[in-house]
């Protein structure tokens, strides 16, 4: 019975386990914050890797406001921290790209860093006046 009681404990652990572990390194979702200008700022990112961003004073980047294009994104959840991609797609080409670099601190707040000049590839973390920051709070649905 004991073998049994262990074999159980095992394979409930290897099945909740990762979607545990996965669930706190997860993005999908609405993020909401204001930037390091005091500019409002959202963030979208839905599981099936469609975008959107939404920076106030700038036109909303969004497969929904695109003719012909669409907007994904792109990176590797699993490191520290997140190197991230907006990518911006116009017919089936490439026409532009945001890196970013973010950081779940909790679940509910997630550290996000993208380049003034919208180009230039952060690997980390920095303080410059060449970033804006955004601690963004996870909205519900």
């Amino acid at each position: 019975m004991k073998k049994l009681k262990t074999a159980v404990l095992i394979i409930v652990s290897s099945v909740f386990w990762p979607a545990l572990s996965h669930a706190d390194s997860n993005i999908a979702g609405t993020w909401s914050g204001t930037d390091s200008d005091g500019d409002a700022a959202t963030f979208v990112f839905n599981e099936d890797k469609s975008a959107e961003v939404k920076l106030e004073g700038v036109p909303l980047l969004s497969s929904k406001t695109m003719t012909n294009g669409y907007v994904v994104w792109s990176g590797d959840t699993n490191q520290e921290p997140m190197l991230l991609n907006i990518v911006i797609f116009s017919g089936s080409s490439e026409s532009g790209r945001i890196p970013l670099v973010a950081q779940i601190v909790n679940q509910r707040t997630l550290k996000i860093q993208l380049p003034r000049d919208m180009t230039t590839r952060l690997r980390e973390f920095t303080e410059s006046e060449d970033v804006f920051q955004i601690m963004a709070t996870k909205q519900e649905n």
